[in-house]
């Protein structure tokens, strides 16, 4: 295990132009490796108790406790509009796949107590876990399953979560299957959001385990897509 008291996080930034009313998205990708700073020459807007394992495929994977902290600017980054979020997970300590604590994998919304426009994916103590969508009316949309289901001590898990606010449509993913979905009957209406994607928690809420390879992608991926990505090695990324 290595600390992170000057290796920080790579992240791997990409422009792209998606369908959608003069949107121009971004598809994100935090590896986890050990560098100092992103391939685009940026460090995350917080960062604190940041230390590395092994990860899934050799490289590094972050250790997620309840001293870590990570939260990159999401402006430019990622968007309620679509998007396709994805992350491998292996849990420590958990009694077969089951916390009694709530624990988050990635959140962004706009601040700690608003209720809308939010994007997140949690383990609700040990009853589900579940991906939550808002706007600004606020319409909720949420996908979910056992957490039984999803996690296994000790073992890497791939989860995804794709969303479309065009579509009204948000789907969960564990291990390239679909698993849950949830539709509106009209499109979402996205409003203000917020300024950093924080990913793994923190404090209390932490994952508690190791993540590897987050990545935010540009479009809301159906099962194909989402195992193709999955598939992916490290380098289809860059960096």
């Amino acid at each position: 295990m290595k600390p992170a008291s000057t290796p920080c996080v790579a992240v791997a930034l990409l422009l792209l132009t998606a369908a959608g009313p003069g949107l121009c998205l971004t598809v994100f990708q935090a590896q986890f490796n050990g560098n100092v700073v992103t391939t685009e020459g940026q460090q995350p807007a917080e960062a604190e108790g940041l230390f590395y394992a092994r990860g899934r495929c050799g490289t590094l994977g972050l250790v997620v406790g309840e001293s870590t902290a990570l939260a990159y600017p999401a402006p430019g980054n990622i968007s309620l509009y679509q998007g396709t979020a994805m992350v491998w997970c292996r849990p420590v300590g958990w009694r077969g796949g089951v916390d009694d604590a709530t624990r988050w994998v990635f959140l962004w919304q706009p601040e700690k107590t608003n209720k809308v426009n939010m994007i997140g994916l949690v383990q609700n103590r040990t009853s589900t876990v579940n991906v939550h969508l808002r706007d600004a009316v606020p319409t909720s949309l949420a996908a979910m399953t056992k957490p039984a289901l999803v996690f296994q001590d000790g073992q890497w898990v791939h989860i995804a979560a794709a969303w479309s606010a065009f579509q009204g449509v948000l789907r969960l993913f564990v291990n390239g299957t679909l698993v849950d979905e949830s539709r509106a009957a009209s499109p979402l209406q996205v409003g203000e959001t917020g300024a950093l994607l924080r990913i793994g928690g923190s404090g209390a809420t932490s994952l508690g385990g190791v993540i590897d390879e987050f990545v935010v992608s540009d479009k809301c991926l159906d099962e194909t897509g989402v195992r193709d990505e999955m598939r992916k090695p490290i380098s289809a990324y860059g960096g």
